[in-house]
């Protein structure tokens, strides 16, 4: 029995840096689809609901500066450091386009 108890408890640290890895990966995966999402809006002239996607989209960046420094494998820091600036880079492009003026339709 205890034993068992000592193994669940070093186990723990393993499984805790399996799901930080996940939830920083479903992060980057879930930002990169609002960014998209924004981009089409953009694209499309629906600027309210781009807004609201490049919202989702930087909290979900944020979310992931947050948990950056405990991915622990130096290999796999470099890789999701790797995404988190394409990352930087599309919001920045995002922020750009969406702090030009609407443009104004003419008949």
């Amino acid at each position: 029995m205890i034993t068992q108890d000592a193994e669940k408890r070093a186990d723990q640290p393993r499984s805790q840096t399996r799901i930080r890895r996940g939830l920083i990966r479903n992060n980057l995966d879930t930002c990169f689809v609002f960014a998209g999402l924004a981009k089409h809006e953009i694209e499309a002239g629906k600027r309210g609901p781009a807004e609201r996607a490049f919202g989702c989209a930087q909290c979900s960046y944020e979310a992931i500066l947050r948990f950056l420094n405990t991915v622990g494998n130096e290999e796999q820091r470099r890789e999701v450091q790797t995404k988190v600036l394409q990352l930087r880079e599309g919001l920045d492009f995002l922020t750009r386009e969406l702090s030009k003026p609407p443009a104004v339709a003419h008949p």
